[in-house]
């Protein structure tokens, strides 16, 4: 019986690659800030040695866009620092909290970002914000009861692999933010 030999050649053009449907388990880079806290010649003096302010009811507000279909949760640090570059120990502030994935569609595959807004009081029975998640975190007004120099907050994203991701390849991983402090 004769072998019959067949050399098949065949041509694939470029596949492109839009989405992943998987669980993603990279990282998401933190989100560090820094803002001075100037008060001017005039109030100067409330930054001297044993000064302390007490704040009725200071609040925090924070939204973030998730643009990726990745479920994140955040550790939340805030502190502030002295004249010095020191933080001020009782300003240490740590919380956890929940931002959404963006939307996904499974009849058109479309990815869109979704937005988690956090309103953080020291008090959140008694002061909130409607459309916000309120997070109380009882001693809020010490983040501030040594006037700073400085407030610093670090976002630390912690990617919740329990459920699955959507993400454009392409598109950046990353939170987008915003922030309010009132005092």
């Amino acid at each position: 019986m004769n072998e019959i030999k067949m050399d098949v050649n065949f041509v694939i053009e470029d596949i492109e690659v839009e989405t992943f449907h998987g669980i993603y388990s990279g990282e998401i880079e933190n989100i560090e800030e820094s803002f001075d806290l100037d008060l001017g010649d005039e109030l100067a003096f409330l930054k001297e040695e044993g000064n302390t302010i007490t704040l009725a009811e200071p609040q925090l507000e924070f939204v973030i866009e998730n643009t990726i279909g990745i479920p994140v949760d955040v550790n939340l640090e805030l502190f502030c620092k002295d004249d010095k570059g020191n933080i001020i120990p009782t300003s240490e502030i740590n919380t956890q909290l929940s931002i959404l994935p963006a939307d996904y569609n499974e009849e058109t595959g479309e990815i869109s970002a979704k937005e988690t807004k956090i309103f953080i009081t020291s008090d959140a029975e008694r002061v909130s914000k409607v459309g916000y998640n309120n997070v109380e975190i009882p001693n809020l007004a010490n983040l501030l009861a040594k006037v700073p120099s400085s407030i610093d907050f670090k976002i630390t994203p912690i990617i919740k692999k329990d459920q699955t991701h959507h993400v454009n390849i392409g598109d950046p991983i990353k939170l987008n933010g915003s922030y309010a402090v009132v005092i």
